[in-house]
């Protein structure tokens, strides 16, 4: 999404394009769904400007929580787009399992200021003291040494000339983003609540919640209308087709997210006579 003008609202510029108009004519879709969309966009901007003062620096760490497939993710990366960033260079993405030390060797890649490591639905990490022990290190402003306890064993990276020894200690100056879709205070007792409390601390905390499917459609919408979300597979036309099938089959999903109209987008494209029953199955199962 274009970096709004002076003045200029997320839910003007959604409600005002044409295009969205042209959509938003077809009977199928009800005169209330405009006030969610007026909503989901209010809070799609104070996120994007959450997330676009990270990156310049606001915070060192942030812990993003929320419902799976409501478009976190997609919105730390059309910040870091909008930043003008590049992926490798000036952040990298961990993402599905990792280990403690698969943590600790990307924080040593993305250690000097400015680089971002972002951790993207990584819950078994949080579920492990050893790394968060590490996220500690990485987080705290006035001392940011990450340290490896070498006497349990040593970390090596292969490269093109084999493996070398990381050092067990460096000095983070980069930036942490967590991304998760597990609260942040569930299910922890014990020692594993004390890190946890003690990681809060140190980051600024975010919710993105999305309480209905219509909620959760309206967020779909605005991906799709202003942040391209499945403009490589479809049309405008086709958009606006995905748009009316999912609305009116709300009242038989259990869960929408983002993901289902990703699914269904690449049946329209495979697809574009008979993608209807193929996307009935995708929404069923959801």
């Amino acid at each position: 999404m274009k970096l709004l003008k002076r003045g200029e609202t997320l839910a003007h510029r959604v409600l005002d394009d044409p295009a969205v108009r042209q959509i938003l004519r077809s009977t199928v879709f009800k005169p209330s769904l405009k006030v969610q969309l007026d909503r989901v966009c209010e809070d799609n901007q104070l996120f994007g400007a959450f997330c676009d003062g990270l990156i310049r620096g606001t915070h060192k760490a942030a812990i993003i929580t929320g419902d799976p497939g409501i478009g976190k993710s997609h919105q730390v990366r059309a910040a870091l787009k909008r930043a003008g960033l590049q992926e490798h260079t000036n952040f990298r993405v961990m993402r599905g399992m990792s280990s403690a030390g698969g943590l600790y060797a990307c924080l040593m890649a993305m250690s000097a200021p400015g680089q971002i490591l972002v951790i993207d639905d990584c819950d078994t990490l949080l579920k492990d003291e050893t790394a968060l022990n590490i996220l500690k290190g990485a987080t705290d402003r006035k001392d940011p040494v990450v340290r490896w306890d070498s006497l349990r064993n040593n970390l090596k990276v292969r490269g093109q000339e084999g493996y070398t020894a990381l050092p067990d200690h460096f000095r983070f100056d980069g930036q942490v983003i967590i991304i998760t879709n597990v609260g942040i205070d569930e299910h922890r007792k014990g020692r594993m609540a004390d890190h946890f409390r003690a990681l809060k601390d140190r980051c600024a905390m975010y919710e993105i919640s999305a309480n209905s499917n219509v909620e959760r459609f309206s967020r779909m919408f605005v991906a799709i209308t202003q942040d391209q979300l499945v403009k490589e597979w479809l049309t405008n036309k086709q958009e606006a087709q995905l748009l009316e099938f999912i609305y009116r089959k709300l009242p038989d999903v259990k869960r929408l997210s983002l993901r289902t109209a990703e699914m269904i987008a690449r049946e329209i494209r495979l697809t574009p006579d008979t993608w209807e029953k193929m996307a009935e199955r995708h929404l069923q199962c959801r």
